[in-house]
């Protein structure tokens, strides 16, 4: 089992810092990579990246997926607001690879 530290600004722009622990649960070189965390019962979230080929390129689908009580009881309200966090991660993910690989930019859908 392979323990991950992470660390997150917060979603609303305030410049809070949130740390995270997770555990790897998948790790497979050129097609995935999965780590879980949360709290038990509480909120838990499978957080993952999937790669595959695509068009002369690669396709990167990203997400979590949320699991416990918190989501049935304030979810659907609060959750939805993590997603300009990920579409940051995302776009500066997009502007990384296109740097790495000399391009303009590298579409986010």
């Amino acid at each position: 089992m392979v323990r991950l530290e992470t660390e997150a600004f917060a979603p609303d722009g305030s410049g809070k810092l949130f740390a995270f622990t997770g555990t790897l649960v998948r790790c497979e070189p050129g097609t995935a990579l999965e780590w879980t965390g949360g709290v038990p019962l509480i909120l838990k979230g499978r957080h993952y990246f999937h790669l595959s080929a695509s068009s002369g390129g690669t396709r990167l689908v990203h997400g979590e997926d949320f699991f416990g009580l918190y989501t049935l009881i304030a979810g659907r309200k609060r959750l939805p607001g993590l997603r300009p966090a990920y579409e940051g991660l995302n776009r500066a993910l997009a502007e990384r690879v296109a740097k790495v690989h000399g391009r303009a930019h590298a579409p986010v859908a």
